[in-house]
């Protein structure tokens, strides 16, 4: 316990974990990009590409959590989905670094260089344990929230700025910036889905107070614009779309009310037909070739890792660092146009064969399965449960191509398991106890 002045602030365990969480949001948002000695020295050890610092620190976070009599009691009685997906985690990257090893005569090292991004996953835990000590977890979610809501607010002002005048005041952001349509194109970051599709949930659920459903509405009209205006990413605005769709769908509304929206809805979808929207954006991606770079990138990457797979179920091409010109071929092709984070579940079975896709099918069905638990079984029907609806179509839509488990995204994957299971399962089950 830390006395300040007049006041006692008590460091629990959890507490600290939720700081270390908290820390492990700033690094992933590059400190808002506002710093450029801090990005500058810390993208050495954590640019997007690996993640390490992230990596070390979640591994370290759960290694001291099961060293903790406590805590490992409520990871093996509370959360035993956890020991399930860490234990199939082990195996994957193990078996993979032998092959590696083996197949190409790779240090063990440069497999890790890798494979680092994937250690990220062990955070799930520590977030859980974080909120199980907390004794206001919704101050904590509104926290994450409003963390993740600055940077988008940032990103956003960068884009209107820098399209206006070319002015770049985020002095910490380090990506070469690219174009399309002649503006700016900036990501959102890896944690924007869940600000998106959580807000949108709060302002569907009737059982909130206006002044909150207001402030999520405004929060979710602010996000889905900045994708549509930053990001200019086709698939993973409609994949936003579908999901923000499914939560519109499960919606407890009054009949008269959710029947507006549905006609809104469907004129929307008219709209476009009309107005060559959905035509224009097929023509875009494959024929005009100011725009089919990506999709013919695609293509080729979808030929690439299909082959791959054929010629090597188990383990595809392995997990390959680009030491050499011959493997960056093996991993990019001859014309250097494959990416597997390009073709999503393709490209993990042509990167990771059989094992790679285990180990994302734990994931991705357990959340699946928890959705399936809340919504349809036991029809519990609140923000929590609309979230899990729309953002379990936001992850099968997105198998197809941005999956979940690259680098750039998998840092949202271990909050996904943490909400699933202690909001979507855990605070409902203490409810019913009650």
């Amino acid at each position: 316990m830390i006395r300040s002045g007049n006041h006692k602030i008590r460091l629990t365990y959890g507490r600290l974990i939720l700081c270390a969480v908290f820390f492990l949001m700033i690094l992933e948002f590059n400190f808002y990009h506002l710093n450029a000695f801090l990005s500058y020295l810390f993208v050495r050890v954590n640019a997007d590409y690996n993640k390490t610092l992230i990596a070390v620190i979640s591994v370290a976070c759960l290694l001291l959590l099961l060293l903790n009599k406590k805590a490992k009691k409520i990871y093996t009685t509370e959360y035993p989905y956890f020991n399930i997906i860490n234990l199939a985690l082990f195996f994957f990257i193990v078996l993979e670094t032998v092959f590696g090893v083996i197949r190409y005569d790779q240090s063990p090292f440069d497999i890790f260089a890798e494979m680092r991004h994937y250690y990220i996953v062990l955070m799930a835990f520590p977030v859980c344990y974080g909120l199980e000590k907390c004794a206001n977890t919704q101050k904590i979610l509104d926290r994450f929230l409003t963390l993740i809501f600055v940077y988008v607010i940032l990103i956003l002002l960068q884009a209107i700025v820098y399209n206006a005048g070319s002015l770049w005041f985020l002095n910490g952001y380090i990506s070469e910036k690219s174009f399309r349509d002649g503006s700016l194109r900036i990501g959102l970051g890896s944690l924007a889905p869940f600000l998106l599709l959580y807000s949108f949930s709060c302002c569907c659920d009737s059982r909130r107070n206006f002044r909150k459903r207001c402030a999520a509405l405004i929060t979710s009209v602010v996000t889905a614009g900045a994708y549509v205006y930053c990001t200019q990413t086709r698939a993973l605005n409609l994949a936003l779309g579908g999901a923000l769709l499914a939560i519109l769908m499960v919606a407890r509304y009054r009949a008269s009310k959710k029947a507006v929206l549905l006609y809104l809805l469907a004129a929307g979808i008219f709209f476009c037909f009309y107005q060559g929207i959905f035509s224009d954006l097929v023509y875009s991606l494959f024929f005009d070739q100011s725009k089919s770079s990506s999709a013919l990138g695609r293509l080729y990457s979808i030929k690439h890792y299909l082959q791959a797979f054929y010629d090597n179920p188990v383990f595809g091409t392995g997990i390959i660092r680009e030491t050499n010109l011959k493997f960056a071929f093996i991993k990019h092709g001859s014309d250097g146009l494959v990416y597997s984070d390009d073709v999503g579940l393709i490209g993990l079975i042509g990167e990771n064969g059989i094992i790679g896709l285990i180990f994302y099918s734990l994931i991705l069905f357990r959340l699946l399965y928890l959705t399936y638990e809340m919504v349809i079984k036991k029809k519990i029907w609140n923000t929590d449960t609309y979230f899990m609806t729309g953002m379990s179509v936001f992850l099968i839509l997105t198998s197809a191509t941005l999956i979940i488990t690259n680098t750039m995204r998998i840092f949202l994957c271990p909050f996904l398991l943490a909400f699933y299971e202690y909001y979507g399962v855990k605070v409902h089950e203490r409810k019913v106890k009650e």
